[in-house]
């Protein structure tokens, strides 16, 4: 793909995107404060979510091993090694 090279062909070339750009920009400003809102959703969820797995060790105990955290006869893994 050829490029622009000369100054007034990059001008024209920059001006034919700035109205996409600037387009972009306003779709992006709206998903933002869209994803704002659905963001504290999900937190709302992620905290019901650690309550329910807090209130049983069992779940506690599974949800650990799912992640790998723990082995399935309870002692824990070494993740981090440094």
């Amino acid at each position: 793909m050829k490029t622009a090279t000369k100054p007034s062909t990059m001008k024209r070339a920059q001006a034919g995107r700035a109205a996409p750009v600037q387009a972009a920009a306003a779709k992006t400003a709206a998903a933002t404060r869209r994803n704002a809102v659905s963001g504290e959703v999900v937190v709302a969820d992620m905290r019901a979510f650690r309550a329910k797995i807090a209130a049983d060790p069992r779940q506690a105990r599974d949800l650990l091993v799912r992640i790998g955290a723990m082995t399935k006869t309870g002692k824990l893994k070494t993740l981090i090694r440094a």
